[in-house]
């Protein structure tokens, strides 16, 4: 399967909302206005398409403060184009656009199906961190 990467400054916000679809990040009622917007709120969007077809079948970006410390964020690949290293192509095309700019300090945090494929792209458990989020009451 032949395959291509490449950073992006705009997004169709249908073609996003299909990957968040496949992995269960949304459901239908997802607003394609808000998709839309994620490449460019973010530091760096990285899009993987379809060589053949040029299809979007999978994505990630970077929060950032664009000087000292980075986020990798929604990293997902088209189940029907996953273990062919569509995943670890965009990892690395995001972790060279953060060294690039001078940051080193780049994290993220890995499902556990997600977990080989990180550690195979150099990253490394946190022993001392522990990830969290804030519960909003309802």
């Amino acid at each position: 399967m032949n395959f291509y990467c490449k950073k992006l400054t705009q997004v169709d916000g249908s073609e996003v909302k299909k990957i968040y679809l496949a992995v269960g990040w949304a459901d239908e009622n997802c607003d394609c206005e808000i998709l839309n917007l994620l490449a460019e709120k973010s530091t760096v969007f990285v899009g993987a398409f379809d060589s053949t077809s040029n299809q979007m079948i999978g994505m990630g970006r970077v929060l950032s403060d664009g000087i000292s410390d980075a986020c990798i964020q929604d990293v997902a690949v088209l189940p029907e184009y996953r273990h062919q290293g569509i995943g670890k192509a965009i990892i690395e095309m995001l972790v060279a656009e953060c060294l690039a700019k001078g940051i080193d300090w780049i994290q993220l945090i890995a499902s556990p199906d997600g977990k080989k494929l990180y550690e195979s792209c150099g990253f490394e458990i946190m022993s001392d961190h522990v990830p969290m989020k804030f519960k909003v009451k309802k």
